[in-house]
């Protein structure tokens, strides 16, 4: 995937329905290419994440942001494959269930945050990553 130092085309649109992202290192998917404004580092696990969003934006990534952004519970079904596919990329070579349980539990904080709008609780994102 491409990787580009600059907000999505989308930016406005994203801020004006989240506006929690301004500011927040946060990755934006679209299309084939993530969105880096901040510039951080990005771990194998968050490009697993990214690459699933972008497999899943396929070639139509305005209409994928345009339901993102509407509807939480597509939001949360397009979020929940991407959470599963970063802890299983995580987990890959964890043998220790303690560890796999304390990523379990820092995915799924991760996927209750606020700045997916708070479609979850940090509770039922752990029994939703668990299955």
């Amino acid at each position: 995937m491409k990787i580009a130092f600059d907000k999505p085309p989308n930016w406005d649109r994203i801020v004006e329905a989240f506006p929690q992202v301004e500011g927040q290192p946060v990755l934006f998917c679209y299309g084939a290419c993530i969105f880096n404004p901040m510039k951080i580092a990005i771990p194998t696990f968050l490009m697993v994440h990214e690459s699933v969003h972008a497999a899943r934006q396929k070639d139509d990534p305005a209409g994928w942001w345009e339901r993102y952004i509407a509807d939480p519970a597509f939001r949360l079904k397009e979020e929940l494959q991407a959470h599963k596919a970063e802890l299983a990329a995580v987990n890959v070579t964890v043998r220790d269930r303690n560890i796999r349980a304390r990523n379990l539990v820092i995915t799924a904080k991760r996927l209750a945050t606020p700045l997916y709008g708070g479609i979850i609780s940090h509770h039922d994102a752990i029994c939703l990553l668990r299955n």
